[in-house]
């Protein structure tokens, strides 16, 4: 049961989410999760043990939460992760400097230092490299953990 429980509520979420039902993302998973559980909690009451159903439901509750908020939702909000696909869509294979990334990150700030904390955090995570001439590139690393990005975005449906 504890399967079938978790994998119900995290289908039901999944599918909730989708829907778009609300403007704001954060808001609507937990929007989301609340109804999914609650369905699950219909979907399952007639089981022999409804103490042991809600703490099923309150432990798939939080884990899809933290879950959620720790990559959906980080995902929607992070500039860095922003900054990347931005990286990615303008400039893919070829080579990029500093001030191209200013360009990129002026929709978020018009700071240098900024700008650098980002780009030094994205070397540091091994995303984009420096090359010889001193120019960036992004590295194989950085395509990979876009592909992620891109997946977790797909499933639960952040634009």
């Amino acid at each position: 049961m504890i399967i079938k429980v978790f994998i119900t509520n995290f289908v039901l979420f999944i599918f909730l989410i989708n829907l778009n039902l609300l403007n704001t993302y954060f808001y609507e998973g937990i929007f989301c999760l609340l109804i999914s559980s609650f369905l699950c909690f219909l979907l399952y009451k007639k089981s022999e043990n409804l103490k042991y159903l809600l703490l099923l439901l309150l432990t798939s509750f939080s884990i899809n939460l933290s879950f959620f908020v720790l990559f959906p939702v980080a995902l929607e909000r992070s500039i860095s992760v922003n900054m990347l696909r931005e990286i990615d869509l303008e400039y893919g294979e070829s080579d990029f400097n500093f001030n191209q990334v200013l360009e990129i990150n002026k929709s978020f700030t018009n700071s240098n230092e900024f700008t650098q904390k980002r780009i030094d955090e994205q070397m540091v995570s091994g995303n984009i490299v420096m090359n010889e001439d001193g120019k960036y590139s992004m590295s194989k690393l950085g395509k990979l953990t876009l592909k992620l990005f891109e997946l977790v975005s797909s499933i639960y449906d952040i634009k």
